[in-house]
């Protein structure tokens, strides 16, 4: 859920309106897929992956934000399965228990893929 000027938001289809950022992430339940359809045009797309490694989906948009990295330039939204919750930061996520440590000459490995429908 996020908040804009006037507005609290707990539907993900909810447009933007004006120039803005916004972030948000699944926390839990994660089946390790999303799909994001474009309904007026007929197509859309399907993400998979491993949610035991990846068991958070960062879910954001930039619509005109004037800061860094974009400047005003990116409308844009993003599913983006993560490792750890938004803001943690290295220091915060091993504290909270939710870093991975790859020992020394350990492989770690997992895919995400991306289907078109």
């Amino acid at each position: 859920m996020w908040s804009e000027p006037g507005v609290i938001v707990n539907d993900l289809a909810h447009p933007i309106k004006g120039r803005t950022e916004r972030m948000t992430y699944l926390a839990s339940g994660s089946e390790g897929w999303v799909s994001i359809i474009d309904t007026n045009k007929g197509f859309g797309a399907k993400l998979l992956w491993d949610p035991i490694k990846l068991p958070y989906l960062w879910y954001w948009q930039e619509q005109g934000s004037s800061g860094f990295p974009f400047y005003g330039r990116a409308q844009m939204t993003a599913l983006e399965p993560a490792s750890c919750l938004p803001g943690d930061g290295l220091a915060g996520a091993s504290e909270a228990g939710r870093s991975t440590v790859i020992a020394a000459g350990e492989e770690y490995s997992f895919s995400v893929s991306l289907e078109l429908i």
